[in-house]
């Protein structure tokens, strides 16, 4: 495609033929600068054109959430502009997204790192009306959905065990703040026994990114009027448990995903991870440019590569 050029040109990033390119448009009028834009999850579902809340072209610019500034400098984070607009590109019009004031101790990339994670993991312990009281099991604790909301858990004063699935990731976790566990295989009869260890007075609260088959296996470990909440797209689509477990001890099952929420809520929620970050809480992730998100997008899809990466124009 023939790239435009001179100061109102804009370099962005779509899809083409299945595949991430880079090209040149013309700047949208009024639209804010992007200053970083976070690759997640929903940006693959999105390119591949099965998120339902958007339709995606090829040619329409990628990118579900990021850092922009506006023309009175005002930083502001975003989510979902619409189409053909999107976070992988220099500008963004961001007239119909969803925005939410920066505080002024993030810095723009970690500011984008946040939004997704940081929203999902207050949301849900705010869902799960997590206490002091509880004893809370953390699945897939290392990521940033994880180790953001063990530490939320944490700020309310709960005991947080986090599940993993290697040395290293329990290190992680409990550089963290929090103790965990490890397990190759979570439907393995044994993980009843390991988790009892790490929670001897039962489990008050799951926060569940990955569902499947270890749902059966650790129903027998939650006290009565446990909730568990299945967090995100990220997880199975089937879980099987015992239905009188279920029943007798008057467990709540709880769906959490960001997409519910009001751009009250959001915001809020968005603040309040701010915070939890500002305050320590731990928010890996790995910069890049522009011209290496095609590269980072196919390692990441074809899972090569892991982690959180995010695209700064600054």
């Amino acid at each position: 495609m023939a790239e435009k050029e001179g100061e109102d040109a804009m370099r962005y990033a779509t899809i083409r033929d299945s595949q991430p390119v880079l090209e040149e448009r013309e700047a949208p009028q009024g639209a804010a600068r992007v200053l970083a834009a976070a690759i997640n999850p929903i940006d693959f579902a999105i390119g591949s054109g099965k998120f339902f809340k958007r339709a995606f072209a090829d040619g329409d610019v990628l990118g579900y959430s990021g850092v922009a500034q506006l023309a009175d400098g005002e930083r502001v984070y975003f989510q979902l502009p619409q189409p053909p607009a999107g976070a992988f590109a220099q500008q963004v019009d961001l007239t119909e997204a969803f925005t939410a004031p920066v505080p002024d101790h993030l810095d723009s990339p970690t500011a984008a790192a946040l939004g997704v994670p940081g929203i999902a993991a207050v949301g849900a312990v705010e869902l799960a009306r997590t206490s002091s009281l509880d004893t809370v099991l953390v699945t897939g604790a290392n990521g940033n959905v994880g180790l953001l909301a063990a530490r939320a858990a944490l700020e309310t004063g709960a005991k947080v065990v986090g599940m993993v699935r290697s040395a290293q990731a329990l290190e992680a976790v409990r550089a963290a703040g929090f103790d965990g566990f490890v397990t190759q295989d979570p439907a393995a009869p044994e993980i009843a026994d390991v988790l009892a260890e790490c929670a001897p007075a039962g489990v008050d609260v799951v926060l569940d990114q990955l569902s499947g088959p270890y749902v059966e296996r650790m129903m027998p470990l939650l006290n009565n009027r446990a909730r568990w909440v299945q967090i995100g797209s990220g997880a199975r689509t089937n879980a099987n448990f015992t239905t009188s477990i279920f029943r007798t001890k008057g467990i709540s099952m709880l769906g959490y995903t960001n997409f519910i929420l009001s751009d009250a809520e959001a915001r809020d929620y968005y603040a309040r991870a701010a915070a939890l970050v500002e305050a320590g809480a731990p928010l890996p992730f790995t910069t890049i440019t522009l011209d290496q998100l095609p590269a980072t997008w196919a390692a990441l899809a074809a899972k090569d590569t892991h982690g959180k990466f995010v695209v700064s124009f600054e």
